[in-house]
């Protein structure tokens, strides 16, 4: 059993109640939905939206939750922020993907792109937007390098590309399945099927574990996609899976599993 103490009440961050929780809290009066955040250090990143505003970027101490800085982005809807170096990727429905330095707090590079279906992924060669029918890939100076008709990121807010080892793992819009391609070319390296719409994979050293949303998972070889292993019988509604040492943890409705 894993032991932890219960904090007496949750430190607020950031929020877009006008009553909320002490402790740091910065209500933003342009600000009524927030995404999932992103976390680098001692800072906390997030995407303030509001109907009647662009989406904003805030940048804020982990510890209590001041504000550091925020930049305004364009478009509508935001999918959750990456970090990766010294910048902040940020892409926005109507909108397109923003780079923004995280030392200077300016937006460096944007790109107009519609529609984006998902958070990108940022890798040693690149960042990748996963759009309605395509993948598109940028230099992290802004520079277009390849478009991959035919595959995109998973359709979810919170699901995207995946990039890792000179890969990036997307899906096909017509076809339920895995596709890998080549960061360097957008080359189809390999692709596996799925019996129902694929979420975000998680990649571990040699392996790629797939989970789809009839509730199995599938670990397969990031080398050419073969099954290492597969399982079935998790809720349809699992929320993810994460990789510890040992074994995969699950997430679900009512439900948390682990597989050695």
């Amino acid at each position: 059993m894993i032991g932890y103490s219960r904090p007496e009440r949750p430190r607020c961050l950031l929020s877009t109640r006008r009553s909320a929780p002490s402790g740091g809290c910065s209500p933003s009066r342009q600000t009524n939905r927030l995404s999932a955040p992103a976390v680098a250090g001692d800072t906390v990143y997030v995407v303030g939206q509001h109907p009647e505003h662009p989406p904003t970027l805030w940048a804020l101490a982990r510890g209590d939750g001041t504000v550091r800085w925020r930049v305004e982005l364009g478009g509508e809807t935001a999918a959750p922020p990456i970090v990766d170096g010294g910048a902040v990727y940020c892409v926005t429905t109507n909108g397109g993907l923003y780079a923004v330095d995280i030392d200077d707090r300016t937006t460096t590079w944007t790109r107009s792109l519609s529609p984006v279906v998902g958070p990108p992924a940022v890798g040693a060669s690149g960042v990748f937007v996963p759009l309605d029918d395509e993948v598109v890939a940028y230099g992290t100076d802004g520079s277009s390098r390849w478009r991959t008709p035919g595959v995109t990121g998973p359709r979810s807010a919170h699901d995207g590309l995946v990039a890792s080892n000179g890969t990036v793992y997307g899906v096909r819009p017509d076809e339920q399945g895995l596709v890998a391609l080549s960061t360097e070319t957008g080359d189809e390296q390999w692709r596996v099927q799925q019996s129902t719409d694929t979420r975000s994979p998680i990649v571990v050293d040699e392996t790629v574990y797939a989970q789809d949303t009839a509730g199995s998972i599938r670990a397969l070889s990031t080398a050419d996609g073969v099954e290492q292993w597969s399982t079935r019988g998790l809720p349809r509604e699992a929320t993810g899976i994460t990789v510890t040492g040992g074994g995969l943890i699950v997430g679900g409705d009512g439900l948390l599993a682990r597989y050695d």
